[in-house]
């Protein structure tokens, strides 16, 4: 069941879709539900979610790489 200490790690379960049973998944609920620290804390693990940003081409690539190899003697 969730408390103040783990509170974190089932957000974040809940968030990447880890099968939890019902009970606890509603005793989640309550739980963030009574206490508004709790609430903030949701607010911020849901803001953690990555999403994708769109593929950037680069025009002019061969140009970016070496043409030749050099060795430096020391």
């Amino acid at each position: 069941m969730p408390d103040a200490q783990r509170l974190t790690d089932f957000l974040f379960a809940e968030l990447e879709g880890n099968p939890q049973r019902r009970t606890t998944k509603h005793a989640l609920n309550g739980f963030v539900d009574v206490r508004a620290q709790c609430a903030s804390r949701k607010m911020l693990v849901a803001a953690t979610r990555p999403t994708a940003s769109p593929m950037v081409f680069f025009f002019g690539k061969e140009q970016l790489k070496k043409r030749e190899g050099r060795v430096v003697v020391l």
